[in-house]
């Protein structure tokens, strides 16, 4: 495992993805790719639960080349009032970023195909979420009161 700045990554072969985040983080960049002895590995994918239950993290920053947001990666976030998803991200799992309570409003990119079951269901705050008609919004994904604006 490798630790920059205050996040945790794993590397996977040829690729690394994000594992944990340390728990008093309050604003954090996932950069595109990190470099261990020389090689450079890029980032592709957010792991289930880790972001989990970061209380003070306010903010989170993706560079391009994540494509996957696995499920309940950011859960429980309630402080998380802004994140930027990159036009690289492919999926959002189930319950992503269920009960982020501070979060108002979302813009998922282009890029998205797909987002899991309850991805934002709790986040009582959430109005507006901007979302490209290609894109399949699976069962309950969002509060019943935000509004989803397609793009």
């Amino acid at each position: 495992m490798i630790k920059i700045d205050n996040i945790y990554y794993t590397i996977n072969y040829k690729t690394a993805c994000v594992t944990e985040c340390e728990k008093d983080a309050k604003s954090v960049l996932i950069h595109s790719s990190i470099i261990k002895k020389e090689v450079i590995y890029p980032i592709t994918t957010i792991e289930t639960f880790a972001f989990e239950c970061c209380n003070k993290l306010t903010n989170v920053n993706i560079e391009k080349g994540v494509t996957i947001i696995k499920d309940e990666a950011f859960r429980k976030c309630t402080s998380l009032t802004e994140i930027t998803i990159p036009n690289s991200v492919e999926f959002i799992g189930v319950g992503s970023f269920s009960d982020c309570t501070s979060l108002k409003e979302i813009i998922i990119p282009n890029s998205v195909k797909s987002i899991g079951e309850f991805a934002f269901s709790g986040c009582t705050s959430l109005k507006k979420a901007f979302v490209y008609k290609h894109t399949k919004i699976s069962k309950n994904s969002f509060p019943e009161h935000t509004e989803i604006i397609s793009l």
